[in-house]
């Protein structure tokens, strides 16, 4: 049996009038030896029924803070090791409205929360999303950090409708009310933390009550390994799909600060394997064409009017070829110097990962070709190296284009050559057996 409580789902298995609540939540600490008795003998609850019962006692009499802070580490408790799934979604259910009333308390646990996201149980993971995402809305639960980690990856979840609900709660809900703080601010600390790579901001939760995220939680909500490259590839589509163009030029001046700078100078070793997927995957963004820039001006505020007055087209067309050079002087400036010492640092190591690095640099100078010498002013040699991998692709690419077409040709019936050899084969056929036919020829007289 469940019932709706604002537009919650709730389950309760046991209800108890109100006089046995202080002695049952006694039990709840004290053990079964306090549970309350009646004149014809003993009743006793199993934990299970306890949380439930004190779940739905809670809903119906609100604890005052000093309770709610002695039950709060119990519910967070029974959430972890709970087996009963209803159980842990009134726990959900409790825990988010004690979140309204008593914040402070909640939110030292509100990484244990978010890993609900996570549950087995498809009804807790719908209900644990509804419930934050309003959380998160009102600023009852602040949007970083863990939460945000476990809140994005509900875009890979196994349940279509979970992936579109998260999908809707994200770019319709949370997105236009944080805008740059939504993802923008955190992108790099998400990359980090899918290759469980401790990044500098990363603050490990502490808990003053003795209560640890196990490391259960932690492999449950993990996306580290090449196995999951292509789920973390997703989630970062995701993200860079929000940005605006000043944004991606900050992240790929980002990347090359927080990550190619404290590989080269030893400060991440690449010896580890969680490092190594790191740089794989910042390597791999650089290519994504959702970092890639649009130059999308928007429209105009106010109507254009006038008629000796430039033309909006070529104002735009203006404004455009401004914003690609300063982006490109950008890129030249702080973003290339740290690919070339990425570049130059694998080379030495020997590294796997140095065909991937020069994959970025050569696509990032096949898309500003003219800008070609400025930003390899610093590397002759790495230049002409560039300049012959671009010719032999603009070669291979019209090669292929050839080849097909050819077989495009070929599933009609030949080749364009072969079609011509025979159109002049029938031609001359037709003109022997004609001239075989005429009698003579007459010469035609002016």
């Amino acid at each position: 049996m469940s019932y709706h409580l604002k537009n919650r789902i709730f389950h309760p298995k046991i209800v108890l009038t109100p006089p046995y609540g202080f002695s049952i939540f006694a039990d709840l600490y004290l053990g079964p030896q306090a549970s309350p008795e009646k004149k014809s003998g003993t009743v006793r609850l199993s934990s299970p029924r306890r949380i439930e019962w004190y779940a739905s006692y809670i809903e119906t009499f609100p604890p005052d803070e000093q309770l709610a802070k002695k039950c709060i580490p119990v519910f967070i408790r029974e959430l972890k090791q709970n087996s009963d799934h209803f159980v842990r979604n009134n726990i959900v259910v409790v825990v988010c409205d004690l979140c309204i009333r008593y914040t402070s308390l909640v939110d030292r646990y509100s990484t244990i929360l978010a890993s609900s996201l996570r549950d087995p149980s498809i009804l807790i993971r719908r209900q644990t999303l509804m419930l934050l995402t309003n959380l998160i809305k009102e600023q009852y639960m602040k949007w970083e950090g863990p939460i945000i980690y476990r809140y994005v990856t509900t875009l890979l979840d196994h349940d279509p409708c979970i992936q579109e609900y998260a999908n809707f709660c994200l770019t319709d809900i949370l997105l236009p009310q944080f805008r740059e703080r939504m993802f923008f601010h955190h992108f790099l600390e998400c990359v980090f933390s899918f290759n469980q790579v401790k990044h500098p901001s990363h603050i490990k939760p502490i808990y003053d009550d003795g209560f640890e995220l196990h490391s259960e939680v932690d492999k449950q909500c993990s996306l580290e390994g090449r196995q999951k490259f292509n789920d973390r590839l997703r989630l970062y589509k995701y993200m860079l799909n929000t940005f605006e163009d000043h944004q991606k030029v900050s992240i790929l001046e980002k990347i090359g600060l927080e990550i190619f700078v404290p590989i080269v100078e030893g400060g991440m070793l690449l010896s580890e394997i969680n490092v190594r997927s790191l740089l794989f995957d910042a390597l791999k963004i650089m290519q994504t064409s959702e970092i890639k820039l649009k130059m999308q001006l928007g429209k105009l505020d106010v109507d254009y009017e006038g008629d000796d007055e430039e033309p909006p087209e070529l104002i735009k067309s203006a404004a455009r070829k401004f914003i690609s050079t300063t982006f490109r002087k950008t890129i030249a400036e702080t973003v290339m110097p740290h690919l070339f010492a990425l570049n130059a640092f694998l080379r030495e190591k020997r590294s796997p990962l140095t065909e991937y690095c020069y994959g970025v640099i050569l696509e990032i100078c096949r898309d500003h070709q003219e800008q070609l010498d400025d930003f390899l002013a610093s590397d002759p040699q790495l230049k002409a190296e560039i300049r012959f991998d671009l010719r032999q692709t603009a070669g291979g690419q019209q090669q292929q284009q050839q080849k097909e077409k050819e077989n495009r040709n070929n599933k009609r019936g030949g080749t364009p050559r072969s079609e011509q050899k025979r159109n002049r084969k029938q031609q001359k056929q037709m003109h022997q057996r004609s001239f075989s036919q005429t009698p003579g020829r007459e010469r035609s007289v002016d």
